[in-house]
């Protein structure tokens, strides 16, 4: 796991149910730590940091072009690209979802 997937929230619930699971638990155990844990926090980190991530960006690119702030990816959205896009990925497949904060820059010609 990479970053906050490796929060001891996370490690602790994968690993502790671990230990006497069958094929099928384990598989219910790894789609409850993507889909609940993992999405949840990374959703509230990315919450906290929009604000100063867009305030940076627009200094940083504002000067080369057009800046535009865009919504937060949502969580309905996220959890569509973990079984979609991601499912054969290692888990945590939420490890993937980088574009939570999102913003576009159009660059002047």
């Amino acid at each position: 796991a990479v970053g906050l997937l490796q929060e001891d929230s996370i490690t602790a619930v994968f690993e502790g149910k671990m230990d006497d699971a069958d094929e099928s638990q384990q598989e219910a155990v790894k789609n409850f730590v993507d889909s609940n844990l993992a999405i949840n926090i990374l959703t509230a980190t990315a919450s906290k940091i929009n604000g100063e991530f867009q305030d940076c960006i627009a200094n940083v690119m504002s000067p080369y072009g057009e800046y535009k702030a865009a919504s937060m990816k949502k969580v309905e959205r996220s959890l569509s690209k973990l079984s979609n896009d991601y499912k054969a990925e290692r888990e945590p497949t939420a490890a993937k979802l980088l574009d939570l904060v999102r913003c576009s820059v159009t660059f002047n010609t």
